[in-house]
């Protein structure tokens, strides 16, 4: 949403609206003004209720809206919800450092009209064709304004330091959705000479890296009803981080329902029984999932050949396709443990485009899922390339099973649309 356009015309000649109201009497003249005016009211409202500038923000364009809400307050006012670019497009060969801090002052001017403010959401987006210019939001940004916010959503883009973190975390003790970067750093909480104040009392919903190691057990000791925790690649990951990840989240283990268990794995994937074990403690830990969606990569490859601790793909062209995660069975198996699980989604990678259309094969291991699961109702599978470019989200293939009442596992095709990367939070 940007400022109006004055240069947009009305559709209707103003020399007919002149004459049909020289016509009309008082009475409905004045029922028209109260009309318009109530009309007119309910326009600014759901224009102004979320300003997403996501996409279209120019320097120039967010300066203008700035402005156009310094000027106008009480429109600032109305705003419930704003999106902002991660990194802010540039329309010069050279970067006007002058215009780009004269667009901070006045956005962060703005923000501070915004008293009603309940979301604020910063997106990575990613245009070639556009100058980008990143950390133009400095975290301090958010701090001392009257707004109390419900939920706020970053990418990497914005880096907040430890002081701006602990305080903005301890004037906006009302948030309930938090999604967090890689660099959100509040290790300043575990210092002695600082102890843990109360933070996030609310926190219901949350997306966090397990890297962030204090936040995540900050956020991991409230009831949480949603979650998507990123996990680091195999690598770095063990089985006991597994372990205590889910052990830490005990004190929401009665009310998480939903879960999005995603895993970085950029070399290639772990085998079946490494998925078993992962599953199990979820199961465990975690007894009351309804929706768990499982992004710890299961590889679709060739051989896969491992040296020095590093994952390397066979190109001999006598190697056969492995498409083995089609006939596993104790990964199914494994699922028998939740007991309330309704919607289980699997991501796949398909690391050279396997010819043999493996989404085609995946009904038999969907069947025994089901079987192995009783409560289960829809299972989900999306497969992505291995390596796909860092800012896009490339879909190569997805295909929805849904159980058919009344035979058992037995199976239909729902849907080839691609499950939502927030179904986790929003479904």
């Amino acid at each position: 949403m940007l400022p109006y356009n004055s240069e947009l015309h009305c559709a209707i000649p103003i020399e007919l609206l002149q004459n049909i109201l020289q016509e009309l009497p008082q009475c409905q003249l004045f029922s028209i003004c109260s009309l318009s005016r109530a009309f007119h009211k309910e326009v600014l409202r759901a224009l102004y209720r979320h300003v997403n500038l996501v996409g279209t923000g120019t320097i120039d364009q967010v300066l203008s809206f700035a402005g156009h809400l310094i000027r106008r307050p009480g429109l600032a006012q109305l705003i419930l919800a704003i999106s902002l670019p991660a990194e802010i497009g540039c329309e010069y060969t050279e970067v006007n450092e002058a215009q780009v801090d004269h667009m901070t002052e006045q956005l962060s001017c703005a923000l501070k009209h915004m008293g009603n403010l309940s979301a604020v959401y910063i997106d990575d987006i990613y245009n070639p064709r556009i100058k980008a210019i990143y950390g133009y939001l400095p975290g301090d940004y958010f701090l001392g304004h009257a707004f109390r916010l419900h939920k706020f959503r970053f990418s990497s883009r914005i880096s907040m330091g430890n002081l701006v973190t602990l305080r903005f975390l301890s004037e906006q003790r009302q948030i309930q959705d938090l999604e967090t970067s890689t660099n959100f750093d509040v290790d300043i909480l575990d210092r002695q000479d600082n102890p843990t104040v109360d933070i996030l009392p609310l926190i219901s919903v949350a997306s966090i890296w397990y890297d962030e190691r204090v936040l995540f057990n900050l956020i991991a000791s409230r009831p949480l009803r949603r979650l998507k925790l990123s996990m680091p690649g195999p690598r770095h990951n063990t089985h006991n981080n597994d372990l205590d990840a889910i052990h830490a989240l005990a004190p929401a283990s009665a009310t998480l329902t939903h879960l999005y268990y995603n895993q970085l794995c950029l070399l290639g994937g772990v085998d079946e029984a490494a998925h078993v074990v992962t599953l199990e403690v979820i199961a465990q830990g975690l007894p009351n999932l309804k929706f768990l969606r499982y992004a710890d990569i299961i590889d679709l490859h060739v051989s896969i050949c491992t040296l020095y601790g590093y994952t390397f793909v066979s190109h001999d062209p006598v190697r056969k396709w492995d498409l083995k995660p089609w006939k596993w069975n104790a990964f199914p198996r494994a699922l028998s443990a939740f007991k309330h699980l309704e919607t289980f989604a699997i991501e796949v990678r398909d690391r050279y485009s396997v010819p043999a259309r493996p989404f085609d094969l995946a009904r038999g291991l969907v069947e025994r899922c089901m079987a192995s699961c009783s409560t289960l109702r829809h299972i989900a599978i999306t497969g992505k390339p291995q390596m796909c470019d860092m800012h896009t989200n490339a879909i190569q293939e997805h295909i929805s099973f849904k159980r058919v009442p009344g035979r058992g596992s037995k199976t239909e095709i729902c849907s080839r649309e691609a499950l939502e990367e927030s179904a986790w939070r929003d479904t």
